[in-house]
């Protein structure tokens, strides 16, 4: 008849009804939210064991609880004798409990680091959405692969990784490892990558591998590497023209310096000749280039550089109003001033039929290899002064000789303090 024979006290308290009201009423009418001839345990079938159901109380609220029922048989007939906990505060428990679960989701979701979840086999169980934006694949394309198979990573990569979850597995502290990972469409990045064991239970079951993109970083590093092998050899190079005996071998090494350490194509070697900026040497030109520019020209990269003394860098020559065609399809070109002080020598300069070619470490570079030709200019013409100095002496000196020796008249060369220091063939003749 689902009529209530009988009640506890707690069962009361939870009911918010005393004994009189609650004895003797239909169970549908406020304890059981189910409809008439729809109870879950008589007319269903259902079986009802530590479920989560809702009470009705006696003032209309819901409240949640967890059930059993049982069906018993006393002076033959049927009841059921329904068991209840009020778990409200468990509810507000779990669902702040959720709330801070789905906090946590919404965070590592939202995570501005690549976050990839595997098994112990290595297989990805997730994935965050920055880790699709980094490595382009979707969720539906990668979660459920083999990470150590799908290929993402470098074979290198591929070990230390193996070896890091091990060593993680054995208890040893995490640490950062660099790596190389293979985006969907082909390239390369460089992530450094910390891992977390996850455990169920206290048992490992997995991994949580956080992965910040340092491909920036490593290339930065990579060019300031190459940047110092490249002034580590212009050192060297420096040291050939210093020891260079002629000008031209001074042009040779130098543009040897800038094509083979430097990597330039096109190079030339030009000389300032009183108000002439002409090309002395060159490489990598289809014909020789004869060119002579007046520096009272308003136009010209090389006799910009040259009347101010200063380099110029441009990215893309047709943009440049300064720019004068000397060869087809030159897109970018760098010139830099070979000079002493102010005194501008020359210039240095090279172009590419690429458009931004050369950059600010290019530049400087060249600066470095234009103050060393700059040097072993001004000391080869230090040189050549000096020996033309002392040949000019050895000329007046052998002049002074000839004129004291074949003097006719008896002549002698006396000292400050009047001691003689010499005397010529007529003056021993006659004394």
């Amino acid at each position: 008849t689902h009529e209530i024979v009988d009640a506890n006290p707690k069962a009361l308290e939870t009911i918010g009804a005393s004994r009189e009201r609650v004895i003797g009423k239909v169970c549908h009418s406020f304890i059981c939210p189910a409809e008439k001839g729809r109870c879950p345990i008589s007319d269903l079938g259902q079986i009802v064991d530590k479920s989560e159901r809702v009470l009705l109380r006696t003032d209309g609220e819901r409240i949640p609880i967890l059930k059993t029922v049982t069906v018993t048989t006393w002076n033959g007939r049927k009841y059921l004798i329904e068991s209840f906990i009020d778990i409200t505060e468990h509810k507000k428990v779990e669902k702040v409990l959720a709330k801070s679960e789905e906090s946590f989701k919404t965070l590592i979701e939202d995570a501005p680091i690549a976050i990839c979840n595997t098994d112990l086999r290595g297989k990805i169980t997730y994935i965050n959405k920055r880790f699709e934006e980094d490595m382009g694949y979707s969720r539906e394309e990668i979660v459920g692969k083999n990470g150590f198979k799908f290929g993402i990573m470098s074979e290198e990569t591929l070990k230390s990784f193996k070896k890091r979850m091990k060593e993680r597995l054995m208890g040893k502290p995490s640490s950062f490892l660099e790596g190389q990972f293979k985006r969907k469409n082909g390239e390369w990045l460089w992530a450094e990558v910390e891992s977390t064991v996850l455990k169920k239970f206290g048992v490992p079951v997995g991994f949580q591998l956080t992965a910040r993109d340092i491909t920036e970083r490593k290339r930065t590093e990579e060019e300031r590497k190459r940047f110092e092998e490249k002034l580590s050899a212009l050192n060297v190079y420096s040291r050939n023209l210093n020891m260079a005996e002629s000008i031209e071998e001074i042009y040779r090494v130098t543009l040897e310096a800038m094509e083979k350490t430097l990597g330039f194509e096109q190079a030339s070697f030009m000389v300032v000749d009183k108000n002439v900026l002409y090309v002395a040497d060159q490489h990598g030109y289809p014909e020789v280039l004869s060119l002579r520019l007046p520096l009272n020209e308003k136009r010209g990269i090389t006799v910009q550089t040259a009347k101010t003394g200063s380099p110029v860098l441009v990215p893309d020559t047709k943009k440049d109003e300064s720019y004068v065609e000397g060869m087809p399809n030159i897109r970018s070109e760098l010139a830099v001033p070979i000079k002493i002080g102010h005194r501008v020598l020359g210039v240095l300069n090279v172009e590419s039929k690429t458009l931004n070619a050369f950059d600010e470490r290019d530049q400087k570079l060249l600066e470095i290899l234009a103050s060393h030709a700059a040097t072993a200019m001004s000391n080869l013409e230090h040189a050549k002064n000096l020996e033309a100095y002392a040949r000019e002496v050895q000329e007046s000196q052998e002049k002074f000789e000839r004129l004291f020796m074949d003097n006719p008249e008896a002549a002698v060369c006396l000292g400050p303090d009047f001691h003689i220091l010499d005397a010529n063939p007529r003056f021993t003749e006659f004394f």
